[in-house]
């Protein structure tokens, strides 16, 4: 915690001084690219700056820096640590019970969750797992996450300088930072509430004969847990624009006094939004109510653009903050 002596202890570990050149001339470039031994996760670097002007002779200097960086994603499938919940070896059974196909709540059956598919279910992501779960289809949801997300971060900075005397300095500063981040997690699990969603015994897709040999009512509807397959990962996007601006003085007085004076702007724009994955809880529920849905195999094309039309997407949050400063210093 070096940092808490002079700067407070909020920044212990958080503190980044940026540091800008003050008379760079030419021109510089840099270039990386690197690959994982296993695959995924690959990334890209790139950073050119460039500048001209002598401040003795020419009594300014201008220069110009650009950065870009792109990270691939890294699927957790993609690596023997990650790419499943269930170690049954080491006593680990973290799938869910919200799958595909679809577990379904049989009242009077022992266990009460059944998976009238099982055991055959759909591999490699829903698998019966041992113990009080063997007779579900479970979710392997880790496997389609992503344990690294895709991102792509633009950051441009640019300073001024020109000499006015041989005691006395303006300049002016910019910066620009674009990033977007990009993560995918696994479908969306159909959460319902008091009954909802549920199949009725008028669907196409009501397995009567299973829910009559567990010991259930093959009368009445049974609730099920489903995972909407249909819309892909669920994703989540966020998108950040950052600007910063100073301007001031700089220079000699009394001979020996130092000093400094400047007026910043910095401004920071911030858009969250979920592209895909997610449904409108008021328009899907009445249409699995119809019972046309199959929860426990592929369904029809018209039938998935039933549900697709379900789907809910676009932005969920956006936040602007603007600060204004001056300071001075001799």
């Amino acid at each position: 915690d070096g940092a808490s002596a002079i700067y407070g202890t909020d920044a212990i570990a958080g503190v980044i001084n940026f540091i800008l050149k003050k008379d760079y001339r030419g021109i510089e470039a840099y270039g990386y690219y690197g690959v994982t031994d296993q695959g995924g996760g690959d990334s890209w670097r790139a950073t050119v700056t460039g500048g001209w002007g002598d401040l003795t002779k020419d009594k300014f200097n201008v220069f110009v820096n650009f950065d870009y960086q792109k990270q691939d994603p890294l699927a957790a499938l993609d690596r023997e640590i990650s790419k499943t919940a269930y170690i049954p070896a080491e006593g680990v059974n973290r799938t869910s019970g919200y799958s595909f196909p679809a577990n379904i709540n049989v009242p009077g059956a022992s266990p009460v969750t059944r998976n009238p598919t099982n055991p055959t279910c759909a591999p490699p992501f829903s698998y019966p797992t041992t113990g009080s779960s063997a007779r579900q289809c479970r979710y392997d949801s880790a496997s389609q996450t992503e344990t690294i997300p895709e991102t792509e971060k633009t950051n441009i900075v640019a300073k001024a300088t020109w000499r006015i005397s041989a005691d006395h300095e303006a300049f002016l500063e910019g910066g620009y930072f674009k990033g977007n981040y990009i993560y995918r997690v696994s479908p969306t699990p159909v959460i319902g509430i008091d009954g909802n969603p549920s199949l009725g015994p008028t669907s196409a897709f009501y397995p009567a004969a299973f829910i009559a040999s567990v010991g259930g009512d093959p009368t009445k509807p049974v609730e099920f847990l489903w995972r909407m397959k249909e819309f892909g990962p669920r994703t989540s996007e966020a998108d950040n624009d950052a600007y910063r601006a100073v301007g001031g003085l700089q220079g000699t007085i009394f001979k020996n006094w130092d000093y400094a004076v400047a007026f910043n702007w910095t401004e920071n724009e911030q858009t969250e939004s979920n592209p895909s994955g997610y449904f409108r809880e008021s328009q899907l529920f009445p249409l699995l109510a119809t019972g046309v849905v199959n929860p426990f195999g592929d369904n029809t094309e018209a039938v998935r653009n039933q549900v697709l039309a379900t789907q809910v997407s676009g932005d969920i949050r956006k936040s602007t903050a603007t600060n204004y400063g001056f300071d001075g210093k001799v």
